[in-house]
């Protein structure tokens, strides 16, 4: 993750672009949303009906783990496209340091998927780099990666390990990190023909960061524990210091996502293409 530091004078204006495979959403899609209070007092979850979600009930988040372990198997076993967009902006005296990340992951399943990210940090030539416009794309047996460099593109292809890419995990780790909530709401939304719930919540402290300035998570969550959004958003103050943090999730194209082999990988006229040792 790249740091850029910017001076005390002016507005620090924060842009998220992708070269080649560019992270940027074509058309929108939008989800009508109508939120409509869950009913309270609602019933125990032993009683029928006491429960919305695996770790959900009208109170809130009760189980974040198992709220991930369902979204998690759900997940494992269907196609979607996953975006991730995240953000820290950290102010300290009179400097500013600024980053942020973005992924795609592109899955139909262990065997076949797409990830695109700018930047991306992963072993090359045995050693950790921080690449730009990261893509990696899996078909069968074997998996391909590309990303620029100062003298163009390299790409790179090598056998599959035939498992779920780390990506696919990113969402599981934030519900158990961002979902220990208090002060919650749940509410009941129109989402397709699922019952799907909006929690919205706040917290005290987060692990890493400490006492919070501010904290407020909302998640979309479909009633087989399927978590279709997650945005987070939190401040740190500590004396002259200032850490403003973002992290969404969204998920599109749940059930339906194909992956179509990029046009990089047909390129055998680049002369950077090599067979990783």
């Amino acid at each position: 993750m790249g740091w850029q530091f910017l001076g005390s004078v002016g507005l620090v204006v924060l842009v998220v672009t992708a070269g080649c495979g560019s992270l940027t959403d074509s058309p929108t899609e939008t989800t009508t949303v109508t939120p409509a209070p869950v009913p309270t007092p609602s019933p125990s979850p032993e009683e029928p009906g006491g429960s919305l979600a695996p770790g959900l009930d009208a109170s809130g988040v009760t189980d974040p783990g198992s709220l991930a372990q369902s979204h998690g198997e759900i997940t494992d076993r269907t196609s979607y496209r996953m975006d991730r967009t995240s953000s820290v902006v950290h102010r300290f005296g009179n400097t500013t340091a600024e980053s942020a990340v973005v992924r795609r992951l592109t899955y139909e399943n262990a065997s076949r998927y797409h990830l695109a990210a700018d930047p991306y940090e992963t072993v090359i030539d045995g050693r950790i780099q921080s690449l730009d416009d990261y893509e990696a794309y899996v078909d069968g047996d074997v998996a391909y990666r590309t990303w620029r460099t100062d003298d163009g593109r390299t790409v790179r292809e090598n056998a599959s390990a035939g498992e779920r890419p780390a990506e696919a995990d990113l969402v599981t780790v934030a519900i158990r990190r961002y979902l220990r909530l208090e002060n919650e709401t749940v509410s009941r939304i129109d989402v397709g023909d699922a019952p799907h719930y909006e929690v919205v919540g706040t917290r005290p402290t987060l692990p890493r960061y400490g006492a919070l300035d501010s904290y407020r998570a909302r998640a979309v969550v479909r009633s087989d524990g399927f978590v279709r959004s997650l945005n987070v958003t939190f401040t740190v103050r500590r004396n002259d210091e200032r850490i403003d943090v973002r992290d969404n999730f969204t998920y599109r194209q749940v059930g339906a996502a194909t992956v179509t082999e990029p046009e990089w990988v047909a390129d055998d006229a680049n002369e950077s293409k090599r067979t990783d040792a």
